[in-house]
């Protein structure tokens, strides 16, 4: 059974959409600034509610999924805001 691939895997982004220029020359475009700690804790918590769903809520299967040890995952998963009942998760697993 083919597996889902984890979001974000094979985004392209188009050369129109990529700027060049230098940090003077965006201050003066209409640029709205975005938190890179915020996107970057939604993509973590993407691929954490891929790997939960893909392991059937078993959390030491995401973790091996992810490559990262079981407590690491159980911290990530908190930092995240992913608790009971979201993300595929059902609860049974405490290993």
């Amino acid at each position: 059974m083919a597996r889902p691939l984890p979001p974000g895997r094979g985004i392209m982004i188009p050369q129109e959409d990529v700027r060049s220029g230098t940090l003077d020359d965006i201050s003066t475009q209409n640029v709205t600034p975005i938190s890179l700690d915020e996107r970057v804790r939604e993509f973590e918590a993407g691929l954490i509610s891929w790997a939960l769903r893909v392991a059937g809520g078993n959390k030491s299967k995401a973790a091996r999924l992810l490559k990262i040890k079981r407590s690491t995952l159980g911290d990530r998963i908190n930092r995240c805001g992913l608790g009971r009942g979201q993300s595929g998760m059902s609860g049974g697993d405490t290993a």
